[in-house]
C-alpha cells in the first residue's frame, strides 16, 4: 500500500534502510517496485537496549529510562547516543542530497527521533510527544525537514557554531546573505547606550553633555564582566572618562540553606507564584530589608511573611483605624496638637524624612527602608497612636501622619503606597505624580526625642521589673524612683505614670530604676476594679459590640474585700467599659447577652453578666 502511494507521489531518488533484517526485507520490497537501490547505513538501527533486556517485556525497564535521555540502558544506549548518530546521519544526507526525495526505513525510536529532529524538539518536548510523534507499522510519513540551525543532538540551536550555518535568500537582490562569523560581544551594543541613545558624536552634543555621565547604574552582580564593563570599555575608547557615578551591583538570591537555585535541584522560587502568594511589594520590601544590596540572600517564605506582616500589616491596620472612626470624628484642623506626644511624632516624622532622603541619596536603599519601618512600628503605631487613639484632635493628625509616611514608603512599596494615598486624600492622582516630601528643620525637636527615648527606656526597665516579681500591670504601684536630676516634662511623665500604672514618678540619684512593689489595700481594690474592666472589655469584644455601644451589666461577689473596692470605682469601671448602668445584684433568670463566674484574683469570685 505504501509502495503503490510512493508511486504515485513520483517515486524517491533513494532508499535508506537500517542493518536489520526486517527493515531490509520493507525496504527490499520498495525496491523491487520502484527499482531503486537499497542503502544499509548502521546508523539507522534500532537503539541498543543492552544484554541485560534479552527476554524483558518493556514493562519490565526502569521507568526513568522514558525521561532521563542521558541514562545508558544497561551496556547499551542512551538516547542522547541515539540522537547523536541520527543527527549526523540526517546532516550528512541533507548536505549530500540536496533536492533529493529519500525514503527511510527503520525502527519505532529511530523514526521517531527523526521527526524530532526534522523540526529541532528537544528532550523535554521529545518526551511529551512521544506518543504522537511514533509511527504506525509500515506507516508512509512526509517529512517536515525545516532548515534550521541544529546543535549535535538535532535541537534547535540559535548559538554558534550551528546559527553560522544558516543562509538567507536577499530579497532585495536574490543574493545569498550569511552571518558574519566574527562578532563583538552583544554587550557593547549595551555598553555603547550613552552615544547612541543621542547619536554622539555626529548630533544632539548639548544634551549629552548634560545627561552623562549617569548618576548612577544597577544591575545583578553578573554585570560586572557584562554591561558594567563594556561602558567603561567604550567610555574610555572614546575619550570620555567614567560613564557613571555610582554604581549598586545586585548579589544572587539563593535558598533558604545558601544554596543556588536550580531546576534540577528542585529549591527553585518562582516570582509569580511568590506575588500570587503576597502580593508584589511584600517580596519587594523584604528583598529591601533583609540586607544590603550587594549581599547574596538567602530566600525564606518564612521570614518573607514575618517581614511583611511586620511593615505592611501595621500600615493597614493604621489606615484600617483612620478608617473605622474617621466619619464620626470632627477633627478639622491639623494644627490641634494638644499633648507633646502630637510635637514628639511630627519631630520623629521630619527627623526620618531627612534620614531616608540621605540615605537614598547615598545609595542606601535596605537603611531608607528600615528606617521607614521603625518609624511606622515602633513610633507611630506601637507609640503615639496606641497613646493617642482616644484623645480628640488625633484623628486628623493620623490622617496627615500616614500621607507622609506612604510618601516616603512609595519608592519601595508603590502598589500599596498608591492604593492608601487615594484612600486617604480620597482622589484618584497617584501618590506617583508627587514631589518627594521635604523635612522640615523647624519640626524636629532633638531634645524631645531624646527625652522620649528616655522615658520609654524607664517604661521599658519598670515592666521588666514588675515581670521578675509577677506583678501584672493592671495592679496599679505608689511609685517608681528614677536617676534623673531634672523631671521629665509633664505630658512625658503621665505617659510613664499610666505605661507603668504607678501613682508618683520620685527622682533620685539611684543605680537604676526602682519600683515600690508594697501594694496597700485600696492599691489592690483598685487592682480588681482595673481587672474586672479587662473582663468586660473581652466580653463586649466577643460579643461583637461596637467601641461605642451603652451596655448594662450585674455584678455580684461573696468577697467583701473585693465587693468594696467594685463599689469604690464604679465610676470608672463604667467610665471605661461604657456602662449605662452597673447593679450589684445576681438574677441569672434575666436576658443577659453573656454571663459568666471567674475568680478576679486567687480566691475573690464574682459573677458577671452584660448586655445591651
Amino acid at each position: 500500500k505504501s509502495t503503490k502511494e510512493l508511486k504515485k507521489l513520483g517515486g524517491v531518488d533513494y532508499i535508506f534502510a537500517s542493518p536489520f533484517i526486517r527493515t531490509k526485507e520493507t525496504a527490499d520490497i520498495v525496491s523491487k517496485e520502484l527499482g531503486v537501490g537499497i542503502v544499509i547505513d548502521d546508523r539507522l538501527r534500532e537503539i541498543e537496549w543492552g544484554s541485560q533486556t534479552e527476554g524483558k517485556r518493556l514493562e519490565e525497564f526502569p521507568n526513568h529510562w522514558g525521561s532521563d535521555f542521558n541514562v545508558k540502558h544497561y551496556d547499551g544506549e542512551s538516547w542522547n547516543d541515539e540522537r547523536l548518530r541520527l543527527t549526523e546521519f540526517m546532516k550528512e544526507i541533507d548536505a549530500k542530497y540536496k533536492n533529493k526525495k529519500i525514503l527511510i526505513v527503520s525502527h519505532g525510536d529511530p523514526l521517531r527521533m527523526i521527526r524530532a529532529i526534522a523540526i529541532g524538539d528537544d528532550e523535554r518536548s521529545i518526551y511529551d510527544k512521544s506518543e504522537e510523534m511514533e509511527p504506525k507499522w509500515a506507516e508512509l510519513i512526509k517529512l517536515d525537514w525545516r532548515h534550521i540551525p541544529r546543535n549535535d543532538l538535532g535541537e534547535l540551536d540559535l548559538h554558534r557554531p550551528y546559527v553560522d550555518e544558516v543562509k538567507l535568500k536577499c530579497e532585495k537582490c536574490d543574493g545569498e546573505m550569511i552571518k558574519i562569523p566574527d562578532l563583538i560581544d552583544v554587550w557593547f551594543d549595551s555598553g555603547a547606550m550613552p552615544f547612541a541613545q543621542w547619536h554622539y558624536p555626529f548630533d544632539n552634543e548639548k544634551i549629552f553633555k548634560e545627561q552623562f555621565p549617569a548618576d548612577f547604574i544597577v544591575e545583578g552582580i553578573d554585570q560586572t564582566r557584562g554591561w558594567f564593563y563594556t561602558l567603561l570599555a567604550i567610555s574610555t575608547l572614546m575619550n570620555r572618562g567614567k560613564p557613571f557615578k555610582n554604581v549598586m551591583s545586585y548579589a544572587h538570591i539563593l535558598d533558604e540553606k545558601g544554596k543556588k537555585m536550580s531546576k534540577s535541584k528542585g529549591n527553585i522560587v518562582l516570582p509569580f507564584d511568590v506575588m500570587d502568594k503576597y502580593g508584589a511589594d511584600a517580596p519587594r520590601w523584604y528583598l529591601y530589608t533583609v540586607n544590603a544590596p550587594g549581599e547574596y540572600k538567602l530566600f525564606s517564605d518564612r521570614e518573607l511573611q514575618t517581614r511583611s506582616q511586620g511593615f505592611l500589616s501595621t500600615l493597614r491596620n493604621c489606615y484600617r483605624f483612620y478608617d473605622l472612626y474617621e466619619q464620626t470624628s470632627s477633627d478639622k484642623d491639623i494644627k490641634s496638637k494638644k499633648h507633646l506626644l502630637d510635637d514628639w511624632i511630627y519631630s520623629r516624622l521630619h527627623t526620618t524624612i531627612k534620614e531616608v532622603t540621605n540615605e537614598l541619596d547615598a545609595y542606601d536603599p535596605t537603611s531608607a527602608a528600615r528606617s521607614i519601618e521603625k518609624f511606622l512600628v515602633e513610633d507611630l503605631s506601637n507609640w503615639w497612636l496606641r497613646r493617642s487613639r482616644k484623645r480628640e484632635g488625633a484623628l486628623i493628625l493620623l490622617k496627615d501622619l500616614l500621607i507622609e509616611t506612604v510618601k516616603l514608603a512609595a519608592p519601595f512599596v508603590p502598589f500599596v503606597a498608591d492604593d492608601l494615598y487615594m484612600k486617604l486624600t480620597k482622589d484618584s492622582k497617584s501618590i506617583h505624580l508627587e514631589d518627594w516630601t521635604i523635612a522640615d528643620e523647624s519640626l524636629i525637636d532633638t531634645d524631645l526625642e531624646k527625652e522620649m527615648a528616655e522615658a520609654r527606656e524607664v517604661i521599658v526597665v519598670g515592666l521588666a521589673i514588675r515581670k521578675e516579681n509577677q506583678i501584672k500591670v493592671r495592679q496599679p504601684l505608689s511609685s517608681i524612683t528614677v536617676n534623673r536630676l531634672n523631671p521629665f516634662q509633664s505630658d512625658i511623665e503621665e505617659v510613664i505614670r499610666e505605661e507603668l500604672n504607678v501613682k508618683e514618678i520620685k527622682y533620685e540619684k539611684v543605680e537604676s530604676v526602682k519600683l515600690d512593689l508594697e501594694i496597700s489595700s485600696e492599691l489592690r481594690g483598685e487592682g480588681y476594679a482595673r481587672e474586672l474592666i479587662r473582663q468586660i472589655q473581652d466580653m463586649r469584644k466577643e460579643l461583637g459590640y461596637k467601641m461605642d455601644d451603652k451596655i448594662f451589666g450585674s455584678w455580684f461577689s461573696s468577697d467583701a474585700e473585693l465587693s468594696d473596692a467594685i463599689n469604690k470605682w464604679s465610676g470608672m469601671i463604667a467610665e471605661e467599659t461604657i456602662i449605662g448602668e452597673f447593679t450589684n445584684t445576681k438574677n441569672e433568670t434575666m436576658a443577659f447577652d453573656m454571663q459568666k463566674e471567674f475568680d478576679i484574683a486567687p480566691g475573690k469570685p464574682i459573677w458577671l453578666a452584660i448586655r445591651r
